[in-house]
């Protein structure tokens, strides 16, 4: 477990940005914290990541889709 903690928090990153100078250590942090949002949030940061306007639907889409105007944007059956 030492190792573990040793390796993740201090031996990849030194590793990843002094050595290889990549910038991972900081797109797993992102992914880590990822991993921790409600679904919803993390589409919408998705959304903002890849810089699309999509506020919310149109009458025509969301009868369309079956799902509410303003959201959220997938029913119910649909399992993560």
């Amino acid at each position: 477990m030492l190792y573990e903690a040793l390796f993740k928090h201090v031996l990849f990153p030194a590793y990843e940005t002094v050595v290889r100078r990549r910038g991972t250590a900081s797109y797993v942090a992102e992914y880590n914290q990822g991993q921790w949002l409600s679904p919803d949030r993390l589409a919408a940061l998705q959304l903002q990541k890849l810089n699309a306007t999509l506020t919310e639907l149109t009458d025509t889409q969301a009868k369309y889709i079956g799902v509410p105007k303003s959201g959220p944007y997938k029913s119910d059956r649909y399992r993560y």
